[in-house]
């Protein structure tokens, strides 16, 4: 069918291909050798890879610095500590978060 050569090459050489051989072995030694292998390998590397030493993770110390100052209100929005500062804390009356339904009123002791 065709020609057997093309330009000067055999067909068959230009059309080959390779491919892998499947082998099927019946022995219930080397299969249960293979099974427990995989196991093992499926083992190691879930549960104690995995799942033990965390690999999978990267760790780092954490670094930095958090810090939170407190300041009460201020006349002018100058420094609390400086000399002749004055506290600006407005009247109970005047803060939303202390009013009630019946008006704005000091909450009882």
């Amino acid at each position: 069918w065709g020609p057997e050569t093309l330009c000067g090459a055999d067909v068959d050489d230009v059309f080959a291909y390779s491919t892998v051989k499947r082998v099927r072995i019946r022995d219930r030694r080397l299969g249960c050798l293979y099974i427990i292998a995989i196991f093992a390998v499926v083992l190691y590397i879930g549960v104690y890879t995995l799942a033990y030493h965390l690999a999978y993770l990267d760790f780092h110390a954490p670094t930095g610095d958090a810090r939170l100052t407190l300041q009460q209100p201020v006349v002018g929005g100058c420094r609390p500590d400086a000399p002749g500062c004055r506290d600006a804390f407005p009247a109970t009356a005047d803060l939303s978060y202390c009013c009630r339904a019946d008006g704005c009123q000091p909450a009882p002791d």
